[in-house]
């Protein structure tokens, strides 16, 4: 890991891949990387605001939900790259409130583009929000020239974020 001073008063935090060292509890998700947040929220780092988060999140088992919230909601996240495909909007917003960017990892699933593009969702609850990415996963990109999932979201979060 490593914990770098950003641009401004918070910091940088990008999380290695722990490739070898998943903790899968008992199917419910990773919960490894809590330890890494609890550390930099403790005494003397005292990380309040995180710049831009990076988590590589990909392996399986990912993080349930319920660990990304609980380990990031402490801090000020201003731009969300975590890394796990599909992952929810509501624990998006739950978890990073404040995010003024947030990539999204996309695995192909129309109902995951639905629910991210929702009106009264998760992301939709994000008022700092000004740019939100897409990363088509690379079996998808292969398929999709661009799909009409894709062009429809973009269309959506375009009429979201622009008003």
């Amino acid at each position: 890991m490593t914990k770098e001073k950003g641009p401004r008063d918070g910091s940088l935090v990008r999380v290695p891949d722990l490739n070898g060292r998943p903790k899968d509890n008992r199917g419910a998700g990773r919960t490894d990387l809590g330890i890494i947040f609890r550390w930099l929220r403790s005494y003397p780092n005292n990380v309040e605001k995180i710049i831009k988060l990076i988590v590589d999140d990909r392996q399986h088992p990912a993080h349930s939900d319920e660990e990304i919230e609980n380990a990031v909601k402490p801090f000020k996240v201003e731009i969300w790259d975590w890394r796990k495909v599909d992952l929810c909007g509501e624990t998006i917003a739950a978890a990073a409130d404040e995010a003024r960017q947030v990539n999204l990892y996309w695995s192909g699933n129309n109902a995951v583009l639905r629910g991210w593009s929702d009106p009264e969702g998760g992301l939709a609850r994000l008022k700092n929000l000004t740019k939100v990415i897409v990363f088509p996963e690379s079996a998808v990109r292969n398929i999709l020239h661009p799909s009409k999932n894709e062009t429809q979201y973009m269309q959506v979060v375009s009429h979201f974020l622009c008003g």
